[in-house]
């Protein structure tokens, strides 16, 4: 396994780009782009990769830890097929560490990623994690999103009216853990 020590990096799982950057006191994901289709995915409104909502025992305060910010040392490793991030040391709550793996598919150019959150607080709990956060791109005006609302839903031209879905998992309106985008040219996240 090696460490990365540039601040700007690209993976690749088959046609799929990955861009991920070191940013102020985080990570970012900047791009994931699809080189057979010449298609980028990711809208230039970026969102960070996960968000984590705490709650201090004592006081009630709650508090959001997000993957591009407050942390001392976020890392990135990396062996042939996976990417290793590393959250850990935040400059606010410095008993959380986050985990996340990202697999690399070169055959089906796809990648899967998991998420650990280790809490070693007494003081915060865990109140829920938003993971993966991601914005996705208008790939044509017809095109159709498929998301996780009841058995799975799909809507035509959602980048034309506003629109967010979110869910508890594993609650009864969200099953399973999904997305997927795509238009009549079989462009598809």
């Amino acid at each position: 396994m090696s460490e990365i020590q540039s601040s700007w990096f690209t993976f690749h799982a088959g046609d799929l780009r990955l861009i991920l950057e070191y940013i102020d006191e985080g990570i970012a994901l900047l791009s994931l782009f699809d080189t057979g289709s010449g298609t980028e995915f990711f809208s230039q409104k970026l969102l960070p990769l996960f968000i984590i909502k705490l709650r201090h025992i004592k006081t009630k305060e709650e508090y959001n830890l997000s993957a591009g910010s407050g942390w001392n040392n976020p890392k990135i490793e990396h062996d042939q097929n996976n990417i290793f991030i590393t959250w850990e040391d935040h400059k606010v709550v410095k008993s959380i560490e986050v985990n996340a793996k990202a697999e690399l598919n070169d055959e089906d150019s796809s990648i899967s990623w998991s998420l650990d959150v280790s809490n070693n607080s007494e003081e915060w709990s865990i109140m829920n994690v938003t993971f993966p956060q991601i914005s996705i791109t208008e790939l044509n005006p017809d095109a159709c999103v498929f998301f996780p609302r009841g058995p799975g839903e799909v809507k035509k031209s959602l980048w034309q009216v506003p629109f967010r879905h979110s869910g508890l998992y594993p609650e009864p309106w969200t099953v399973m853990q999904f997305v997927a985008a795509y238009d009549d040219e079989k462009v598809s996240i």
